[in-house]
């Protein structure tokens, strides 16, 4: 499993400019996890759950719970 690709596919969303500050946040912030020295399971499911918990903010677009939602497939699909 590639780290660069999980990068990609986080920084593609947050390069999003229709996606509001909180899951911006969360984005960052799961970047950040990246470069820890934990196993990269442990490191998708702490980045799915921030994104999970973003997600459920009720102010946030359809578009953007929709993004995220298609970015928290992926990355559940590249777990081992």
């Amino acid at each position: 499993m590639d780290s660069e690709r999980i990068k990609e596919l986080l920084e593609d969303v947050l390069n999003d400019h229709g996606m509001p500050r909180t899951i911006r946040t969360a984005l960052e912030e799961s970047l950040a996890t990246l470069g820890d020295e934990e196993d990269i399971n442990v490191k998708l499911a702490s980045i799915i759950s921030a994104l999970d918990e973003a997600s459920g903010d009720p102010n946030i677009s359809s578009y953007a719970r929709t993004r995220i939602w298609n970015l928290m497939s992926e990355l559940e699909s590249m777990k081992q």
